[in-house]
């Protein structure tokens, strides 16, 4: 009896300890895929922090070009004539040459009317009476 039992229990034994066995070298072949996986990750961790130092070398490169280029468009803007406007209301027989003797002195300027109502001016030859015009008055 004790032989039978003995027999019994070594055959229950050993499927187990099969099974462990193989858990355990499936175990290990998923944890050297993992590593694999882990080596991966970080190859492309590190290839994608590279780019990012590179776009923030970038980066700063362009926030100093906006910079410099915030400053001259400030220049340029304090170097332009501060312009102020008057309202002229077109009569009949005026022409922009006309208009710009009275407000400029002379009736070479008429241009400069011209630019500030291109909205309405269509052909600088054809003003209407009734029509108000924008005239640019330097300070």
């Amino acid at each position: 009896m004790k032989q039978w039992l003995l027999l019994c229990m070594i055959l229950l034994i050993i499927p187990l300890y099969g099974q462990e066995r193989l858990k355990e070298e499936e175990a290990q072949a998923k944890l050297a895929e993992l590593k694999q996986k882990e080596a991966t990750l970080n190859a492309k961790i590190k290839e994608l922090e590279d780019q990012v130092v590179s776009l923030e070398s970038e980066i700063s490169a362009l926030d100093s070009k906006i910079s410099k280029l915030t400053a001259e468009i400030d220049k340029l803007r304090a170097a332009l004539p501060k312009l102020r406007y008057e309202t002229y209301v077109v009569k009949p027989g005026d022409m922009l040459r006309s208009i710009s003797e009275k407000f400029y002195g002379g009736d070479m300027c008429w241009k400069k009317i011209f630019d500030a109502n291109r909205d309405i001016i269509k052909d600088p030859d054809l003003i209407l009476p009734g029509w108000e015009l924008k005239i640019p008055i330097e300070e």
